[in-house]
């Protein structure tokens, strides 16, 4: 009768012990993680405001229009991937 009493009574102190134990601060960073990499910040915005980026319906449509491109090339697996990579780099500097 006294096992049956003491195990259920261990069981959930072990938990509770256990559970703060392997717990980590999230603003904790260990040293040297991150070093040399520009990371940005949630919710900033580190667009140029001389270049506004494209909306989205503008990317859709220069990739549609890629595809199209590749389509008519009659391109497949890398080589389709490849040409339209490069289709959108110039089409998005164009603009």
């Amino acid at each position: 009768m006294k096992i049956s009493r003491i195990l259920p009574a261990a069981g959930i102190l072990t938990l509770l012990a256990c559970g703060t134990a392997f717990t980590q601060s999230p603003n904790q960073i260990p040293p040297g993680a991150g070093v040399g990499v520009d990371r940005q910040a949630p919710g900033s915005q580190w667009r140029d405001p001389t270049n506004p980026s494209a909306t989205s319906a503008d990317k859709r449509a220069i990739s549609l229009s890629c595809s199209q491109q590749a389509d008519a090339k009659g391109l497949h697996g890398e080589a389709r991937e490849a040409f339209r990579s490069q289709c959108e780099l110039a089409k998005a500097k164009a603009q």
